[in-house]
C-alpha cells in the first residue's frame, strides 16, 4: 500500500511540474510598469559626486548587469555589478593603472567612460584619464574575464598636443564596438579637444576667443577612432570620422550596422564673433565598410540656428549627444539626439531603412516640453534596441521644474523620462517617468563642474533597465550625487529574465520545475527499490495465529 502511494505522489508531483510548463503564456504589458529606484553606488562619503553612467549587459547571463561612472570629486573610475537584474549592486575594483594618467573623468557634455561586452563574456571599459593639473587627457581601454575583479589595460594613441594643427589634445568621451562576427576586433571612438574653449592662450597655443570660430586659427574639435584586432590589446593609428568637415565636432558615438559596417554619430559646434547670428549646427553620419580604415561623412539634419528663440544672444550654435542604435533582424539604423533651436529643447528621432543611403523626417519623442536657456545639450537622449526590434529611449527631462527662470542659464529640477516605439519609431508611446523623486540640479558636479552627460540604458525584450546621476541624498553644503536604477518592465517581474514575454519560462517556474521533477523521480526511485527488495527477500515463514482465549466473554 505504501509503494502504492508512493508511486501516485510521483506521478502528481511530475504532473505538476509538466502542467507549470504548458501554462498559459506570461502576461504581457502595453504600458510598461516602473519598479521603485535602487541606489547603485554604495559610497558614503560626504564629498562624493558619481555622474554619467554608462551600462551593459553580459550575454551568457542576463540578470548580470555593470555599471561605469565616475566620482567627479575624487576623479576614480567606478564600477559596479549586479547578479540579480540590478535589485542589488557591489563595487568591482578601479581600472585606472599605475601611471601618471590616473585621472578618471576629465570631460564634459558627454560621456565619460562606456562598456560592452563580447560574446565570451570578456568585458571592456573605456574611459578618459587626465594627468594632473596639465590639461591633457588620454583614452584607455581595459579588458576584463571577471567581471572587473581584475583588469589589463592598454592606452590608445593620442591627438596633440600641436596647436600648429589645431590640436591641443584632451581626449574624451569614448564609444566601444565590439565587431560581433570577429570580437577579436575592438573600435573604440573618442573626442579630441574636449573643453579647450575654456583655456586660455598660454596652454592651448590658440585663443580661446576663437575656439572653433569660422577663422583659421581656432582649436578644430574631431571625432576620432582606433582600431584593435587582437581583441583589444594594441591599436592602430587613429583615424577621422570626419574628413573633408573642417568644423568643429561634437563628440561621436559608434555602432556596428546589421552588415559589419561601422557607424559614427556626432554633431557640430557653430561660433560667431556677431552674437545671434551663428549658423546651424548639423547632425552627421559616418560609415566605414573597410573596418574603421576609411570613413564617409554626410550631414543627415540641420538645426534650428539660435536667432529662432530666446538663446538669440548667443555666438554659438551646438548639436551634440546623438545616440544609435541598430535592429539587427531588420537592419535599421536608429538615433536619436537633443535639438536645441528655439529654447525649447526636443528629443528628436531618424532611422534609416537602406543602410544610410536616405533618412526619414524627424519624429519628436519627448511629449512635454520643458524650457530652459542653457545652450549646451542637457537632456541627453539614450536609444537602445530589443532583440524584439522595440526602441527604447530614455532622457533626462525639465517638464517638471518648478524654478525655472528665463535668464537664469540653468534650471532646477530634472527627471527621468522613458519611451518606446514597436513600429521602427515612426510613432512613440505615451512618455513614462522613471525616476520616483525630483533630481535637484541646484548643486551637485553638474551645477558645479559644468559635467552634464547621457545616462545608462540597456534593452530586452521585457525590460528597459535605466541608470541615472542622482542627488536626492545630497545637499548644497556637500554636492553629493550618487547612481541609481530603476527596470521598466513589460512582464511581471518573476517574468522579466525568464525569456521573450509569453513565450519563456521564469526562473521561479523553471526552478519549480526542477524541484518537482527531481521529488518525482526520487520518489519513482525509491518505489522501485521496494519492489526490488521485495522480489528478492526470501520467503518469510507464517505468522503464528494467536493463541486462543481460556474462555470467550459472554455476550448478552
Amino acid at each position: 500500500m505504501r509503494v502504492r502511494r508512493l508511486a501516485v505522489l510521483s506521478v502528481f508531483v511530475l504532473s505538476l511540474a509538466v502542467l507549470s510548463q504548458t501554462a498559459a503564456p506570461a502576461k504581457s504589458f502595453t504600458t510598461p510598469e516602473v519598479d521603485g529606484a535602487v541606489q547603485v553606488t554604495g559610497d558614503v562619503g560626504a564629498a562624493r559626486g558619481h555622474v554619467t553612467p554608462a551600462m551593459a549587459q553580459d550575454p551568457r547571463d542576463p540578470q548580470t548587469l555593470v555599471v561605469a561612472e565616475s566620482d567627479a570629486y575624487s576623479s576614480r573610475c567606478m564600477v559596479h555589478v549586479s547578479r540579480n537584474g540590478g535589485l542589488t549592486w557591489s563595487d568591482a575594483t578601479q581600472p585606472q593603472p599605475d601611471s601618471a594618467w590616473q585621472g578618471c573623468g576629465y570631460a564634459v557634455t558627454g560621456v565619460i567612460a562606456d562598456l560592452a561586452f563580447a560574446p565570451d563574456g570578456t568585458l571592456y571599459y573605456a574611459w578618459s584619464a587626465f594627468q594632473g593639473s596639465t590639461y591633457q587627457s588620454r583614452i584607455y581601454l581595459a579588458r576584463s574575464n571577471d567581471l572587473g575583479r581584475t583588469w589589463d589595460t592598454t592606452a590608445l594613441p593620442r591627438i596633440g598636443p600641436d596647436p600648429s594643427k589645431r590640436l591641443f589634445g584632451l581626449d574624451a568621451m569614448p564609444s566601444i564596438v565590439i565587431d560581433r562576427g570577429d570580437p577579436s576586433k575592438v573600435y573604440v571612438a573618442w573626442w579630441s579637444n574636449n573643453g579647450s574653449w575654456n583655456l586660455p592662450f598660454s596652454i592651448s597655443g590658440a585663443d580661446a576667443s576663437v575656439w572653433c570660430r569660422l577663422v583659421d586659427n581656432r582649436i578644430l574639435s574631431r571625432p576620432w577612432i582606433a582600431a584593435s584586432r587582437d581583441g583589444g590589446r594594441t591599436f592602430g593609428e587613429a583615424v577621422d570620422m570626419a574628413p573633408g568637415i573642417d568644423q568643429c565636432t561634437t563628440e561621436p558615438y559608434i555602432t556596428q550596422a546589421k552588415d559589419g559596417a561601422i557607424l559614427a554619430f556626432f554633431g557640430q559646434s557653430t561660433r560667431t564673433l556677431d552674437a545671434g547670428k551663428a549658423p546651424p549646427a548639423h547632425l552627421f553620419f559616418s560609415v566605414s565598410r573597410d573596418q574603421g580604415k576609411t570613413f564617409t561623412a554626410k550631414p543627415i539634419y540641420e538645426q534650428d540656428g539660435p536667432a529662432d528663440g530666446p538663446a538669440a544672444t548667443s555666438t554659438s550654435d551646438w548639436l551634440g549627444a546623438p545616440s544609435p542604435g541598430v535592429d539587427l533582424d531588420t537592419g535599421a539604423i536608429y538615433v536619436a539626439w537633443e535639438n536645441l533651436g528655439a529654447g525649447v529643447p526636443k528629443i528628436l528621432f531618424k532611422r534609416s531603412t537602406d543602410n544610410g543611403a536616405t533618412w526619414s523626417e524627424p519624429v519628436k519623442v519627448n511629449d512635454g516640453d520643458g524650457k530652459r536657456d542653457f545652450d549646451f545639450v542637457e537632456e541627453f537622449p539614450t536609444l537602445a534596441v530589443a532583440p524584439n526590434g522595440r526602441i527604447d529611449v530614455a532622457w533626462y527631462d525639465y517638464r517638471n521644474d518648478p524654478v525655472f527662470k528665463e535668464g537664469d542659464r540653468r534650471n532646477g529640477f530634472q527627471d527621468v523620462y522613458y519611451a518606446s516605439s514597436t513600429d521602427g519609431g515612426k510613432t512613440f508611446a505615451k512618455n513614462v517617468r522613471v525616476n520616483d523623486r525630483a533630481i535637484d540640479r541646484r548643486f551637485g558636479p553638474r551645477r558645479q563642474s559644468s559635467i552634464d552627460g547621457p545616462l545608462g540604458l540597456v534593452s530586452t525584450d521585457t525590460a528597459a533597465f535605466v541608470a541615472w546621476d542622482d542627488t536626492r541624498n545630497g545637499n548644497e553644503s556637500n554636492g553629493a550625487e550618487d547612481i541609481y536604477f530603476a527596470r521598466v518592465r513589460y512582464a511581471p517581474a518573476a517574468e522579466v529574465f525568464g525569456g521573450k514575454t509569453g513565450s519563456g519560462t521564469s526562473p521561479w517556474a523553471a526552478a519549480f520545475l526542477g524541484a518537482a521533477v527531481a521529488l518525482a523521480v526520487g520518489g519513482l526511485i525509491l518505489v522501485l527499490a521496494l519492489l526490488a527488495s521485495r522480489r528478492s527477500a526470501p520467503p518469510s515463514a507464517p505468522a503464528p495465529s494467536p493463541a486462543k482465549p481460556a474462555s470467550e466473554p459472554s455476550v448478552n
